[in-house]
């Protein structure tokens, strides 16, 4: 066996950093897909097994601290989150964007970002970063096709468990693709790790009004329409099933 040199693992960095870059771009261009793109670049700079090591892990970069995006989880409030996006109301059908750099961050030790929930279903069960990762590049087509995926994986990309739903004419319809606005989310978090100028090239290219944590955004380069067309006692854009004003508007 012959060891790669640090100077070829650092070109193997550069180049992943571009594959996110890029990957990135395109998704934010409406390419979804590209979220199983991302989602194996990550794997492969952090992910450790018993047989395999990170890229970062054999650079010596996983002692340093990481971006942390998530958003704080509503308190006594029992119902599905997202920490890692928002959604956006537009005339289309509504959909889960991530937050880029619209939400503030902290700097966290590896470990504890890449397995802090990130998601949290309808029936209370947790997803994180690294379970996210895995099941979208292992199993969901991104490195991988498995004839299984994990269950709670499984739930969430494609049965709704995050039980969300918006009105289409007189029927509901379920909100979905929470898990791939969550995988862009982490890239741009990771891209922020590894290199800051990602934070001001990110941008959201859909127009809309943004509900997620604990604020309304205006997505970049949309007319801002007043905060006032979500009424204090209509239902919270969110999805929660709760009022506007006991909800996202606190």
């Amino acid at each position: 066996m012959t060891s790669q040199s640090t100077e070829e693992l650092k070109r193997h960095l550069t180049e992943h950093i571009e594959f996110l870059k890029t990957s990135a771009k395109l998704y934010d261009d409406g390419v979804v897909a590209e979220a199983k793109r991302l989602a194996v670049s990550i794997r492969v700079l952090v992910h450790d097994t018993n047989n395999s090591k990170s890229l970062l892990g054999q650079l010596g970069m996983k002692a340093q601290q990481f971006v942390d995006t998530t958003s704080e989880r509503t308190r006594n409030v029992i119902t599905s989150y997202s920490g890692l996006v928002g959604t956006l109301l537009h005339p289309g059908p509504p959909e889960y964007v991530p937050n880029l750099n619209r939400v503030p961050f902290k700097l966290v030790p590896f470990e504890q970002w890449w397995e802090a929930p990130i998601i949290i279903d309808f029936k209370q069960r947790a997803i994180t970063r690294k379970r996210l990762i895995l099941a979208v590049s292992n199993q969901d087509g991104g490195a991988h096709v498995d004839p299984e995926l994990d269950d709670i994986y499984a739930d969430l990309s494609r049965d709704n468990s995050m039980s969300r739903l918006y009105s289409s004419g007189a029927s509901l319809q379920p909100l979905v693709g929470v898990e791939h606005a969550s995988v862009r989310q982490v890239a741009h978090e990771l891209l922020c790790t590894l290199d800051q100028s990602s934070a001001q090239t990110s941008r959201q290219n859909k127009k809309g009004l943004i509900v997620g944590g604990f604020e309304l955004h205006f997505s970049d380069d949309a007319p801002s329409p007043p905060v006032g067309k979500v009424g204090r006692n209509e239902s919270c854009p969110c999805g929660s099933g709760m009022k506007y004003k006991k909800c996202h508007g606190k």
